[in-house]
């Protein structure tokens, strides 16, 4: 237990609220994703938890205040110790990154940490990236990710020009984009995933978690959403949350048929939404979920629940009128 020891100390002189909090919220998800109270009761029950690697692999990673040393060396050595003792299992991954300030120095420590979970991308199924990477840290786009299924990715401005960082995940499935920087002619997310395999896509937008002057503005403009649409045969699941698209009405845009979708929940406001219907076909479709923040317009839901099989797939509707 000399560990926890060494945290709390940390926290108690920092003598802030804010460290411990962090303490805590460390210290509960540090004990639920591995046994480490199991493994310090005997040494038999110790034996019983290193045998099993598969109890090892939820790791998390912080980006910690530099005001808190102990803390990084804290998790520099629980980032170290869970890579060994899961040997070859499939990992799962919730990464806050370093926020990479100019002129700010980020111990060697700390990115010696991120550096190891780096690089072991390939072992994860399952990836949560938030926060921010240093320049010459991220991965390589050469690299191959076959276990890889399921990856939430929050405003990543390392991805840079997303020249294809994840684009060989033979097995992704399960994709959830929030608060992504700006769609742009060198940030265009068409080489992002492999997107041929994504069965499930939510594309999310919280500003309000981000202070008023660095608000980010939605990734995905209507017409850079068809495309991306157009990429996804196999998809069977869509999630667009409120103001996730750039509204425009003048962008021209084929028709995309998605014939695997079954379940299309979208919250998309105004003009935007009527040219998303218009432009989309659904022949499999079971549930419609047009959210309870803006009305629908008839000329543009009924046209699509027709189109969708005559309606005769559709087994639950959700609509604000």
């Amino acid at each position: 237990m000399l560990i926890f020891q060494e945290i709390v100390d940390q926290a108690v002189l920092e003598k802030s609220e804010w460290g411990l909090d962090i303490y805590f919220d460390m210290l509960r998800v540090f004990k639920a994703a591995a046994p480490w109270t199991c493994a310090s009761v005997c040494k038999h029950w110790r034996n019983i938890c290193l045998s099993c690697p598969r109890l090892w692999t939820k790791i998390t990673q912080w980006d910690i205040p530099m005001n808190l040393p102990n803390l990084v060396a804290f998790q520099s050595r629980r980032i170290t110790t869970q890579l060994e003792r899961s040997g070859s299992s499939p990992l799962i991954g919730y990464l806050d990154g370093i926020e990479a300030r100019l002129g700010v120095y980020r111990p060697e420590l700390e990115l010696s940490a991120l550096g190891q979970l780096l690089a072991s991308f390939h072992r994860f199924d399952t990836l949560e990236l938030r926060g921010e990477m240093p320049t010459g840290i991220a991965p390589s786009s050469s690299e191959a990710y076959n276990l890889l299924e399921n990856l939430l990715i929050e405003g990543q401005w390392w991805l840079g020009d997303a020249n294809g960082f994840f684009q060989k995940t033979p097995t992704l499935k399960s994709l959830i984009l929030r608060n992504m920087p700006k769609f742009s002619p060198r940030r265009s997310y068409h080489n992002l995933v492999s997107w041929a395999t994504v069965t499930t896509l939510r594309i999310d937008y919280s500003p309000r978690n981000y202070p008023a002057r660095f608000e980010p503005e939605p990734a995905f403009s209507f017409q850079n959403l068809m495309h991306i649409l157009s990429l996804t045969p196999r998809l069977s699941s869509l999630t667009l949350s409120p103001d996730s698209v750039r509204t425009s009405s003048d962008e021209a845009s084929v028709t995309v048929v998605l014939s695997s979708l079954q379940h299309l929940h979208t919250c998309s406001p105004g003009l935007n939404a009527i040219d998303f219907l218009k432009k989309l076909r659904a022949p499999k479709l079971r549930t419609l979920n047009t959210g309870d923040t803006h009305p629908m317009s008839s000329r543009a839901l009924l046209p699509f629940i027709q189109q969708s099989a005559n309606g005769s797939r559709i087994e639950s509707l959700t609509i604000s009128v």
